[in-house]
């Protein structure tokens, strides 16, 4: 009986144990279940924010255009692009120095902001927005200097896209410009300066542009994205910044055989305007030595004299002389040397370089060279002969093979 007793006790208490092993278990499956349900409920509620956040930013039309998980895809990006009036956008080289970069539907956008974001208004309306949206207008640095505006959005993965906006050239600023467009359209597009090729410091670029003015025109290097400004009348090359975007500027886009392609900002024009500036080809060289200088003689080691324009002359090897509407000039001044160095007179130029004595044969030698300077001719003058068959011409450049062709290409 005692034996029978104590396992009628023993099976009680596994008996307790169990019913607590299911009571404890019982209990933390339905905690389980109570977070289990209470993450759903939250990941809803955020799912429905996230739903009416982004619905508020679409028209009613548009709103049948989204995912099943409520993002923005590309066609209705699109559908909202055309929406988007792009009214102004900044093309100048300085345009992040500018207070505006772009307008789109009457927004400004600021350099400051990498990120202008946009929502719709009830009316569907594109307005901007004071918080976060999937939906903004950003901006690049584009190669040439101006600004590429893109519409961005999230796809239905997560990842950041965009659809690039159109430029588009107000009418309304092309009056501002005309004059200046005008004055740019006269230019001429040189090959180099044969005049620095043979006495400068440097060589010379390819591509020179030279530009009328009312006192005196100016001739500029140029190459292919250089930058100049108007300062007084006085086009000075440049790098885009704070102080050229309170400018007159243009931008070389493009230079090719037949001329140059400019794009022309007056102050206050943020898009500006592009112009063709054509190629200019000079006439051949007419002015001959052996034929205007007479009883050529030396007077000193670097010195010479002779008549010429029916006057007698003395020459020292490095002068220059000029032609001028009224005739030869000798150069006297450094002002005046500047002022045919900057092609701000012109005319064709002859440069006495040195007298040459070979076995008791004394020769004056030197270089003509045209208005534009873009052709050249050596030359040489036997001293102490009168006859002006004595002339002789060395080598030509290859610039000079262009007799006969006409004035402009």
């Amino acid at each position: 009986m005692l034996i029978s007793k104590r396992k009628r006790d023993k099976i009680r208490f596994i008996l307790v144990l169990l019913i607590l092993s299911i009571v404890i278990t019982s209990l933390l499956c339905f905690v389980s279940i109570y977070r289990s349900l209470e993450k759903n409920r939250a990941v809803a509620s955020t799912t429905q924010e996230q739903s009416l956040s982004k619905q508020s930013l679409l028209p009613g039309p548009l709103q049948p255009f989204l995912t099943q998980d409520l993002s923005l895809e590309p066609l209705l990006v699109k559908e909202i692009a055309k929406g988007l009036e792009v009214e102004l956008v900044n093309t100048r080289p300085d345009a992040l120095f500018m207070p505006i970069l772009a307008q789109v539907a009457g927004i400004a956008i600021n350099p400051a902001k990498k990120k202008t974001y946009l929502q719709f208004s009830e009316k569907g309306n594109v307005e901007l927005s004071k918080g976060v949206t999937p939906l903004y207008v950003g901006y690049n640095v584009a190669e040439r200097g101006g600004i590429d505006l893109a519409l961005n959005y999230l796809d239905s993965r997560g990842n950041q896209q965009k659809v690039l906006m159109p430029r588009r050239v107000a009418s309304q600023e092309k009056g501002k410009i005309s004059y200046i467009v005008e004055n740019l359209k006269k230019a001429k597009v040189l090959t180099s300066d044969k005049l620095i090729q043979f006495y400068g410091e440097k060589a010379p670029l390819a591509h020179r542009i030279y530009i009328e003015r009312d006192v005196g025109g100016c001739c500029l290097e140029m190459s292919q994205g250089d930058c100049f400004m108007q300062e007084d009348q006085i086009w000075v090359k440049v790098k885009p910044s704070t102080l050229s975007s309170k400018k007159t500027l243009f931008q070389v886009e493009n230079i090719s055989k037949n001329g140059a392609d400019l794009h022309i900002w007056p102050v206050g024009d943020l898009e500006g305007v592009s112009i063709k500036v054509e190629s200019y080809t000079e006439k051949p060289i007419t002015f001959n030595p052996g034929q205007n200088f007479f009883d050529v003689k030396r007077r000193t080691l670097d010195a010479i004299s002779c008549r010429f324009n029916k006057k007698l002359y003395v020459f020292t090897m490095g002068d220059w002389i000029l032609e001028r509407e009224k005739g030869w000039q000798v150069v006297k001044s450094v002002e005046q040397l500047e002022n045919i160095v900057a092609s701000r007179l012109l005319g064709q130029l002859v440069v006495f370089d040195e007298l040459i004595d070979d076995k008791g044969k004394k020769t004056v030698v030197g270089k003509v060279f045209s208005p534009y300077r873009t052709l050249h001719q050596e030359f040489s003058v036997d001293v102490g002969m009168k006859s002006k068959e004595r002339f002789s011409s060395k080598t030509r450049d290859k610039s000079s093979s262009l007799r006969g062709r006409t004035q402009r290409k």
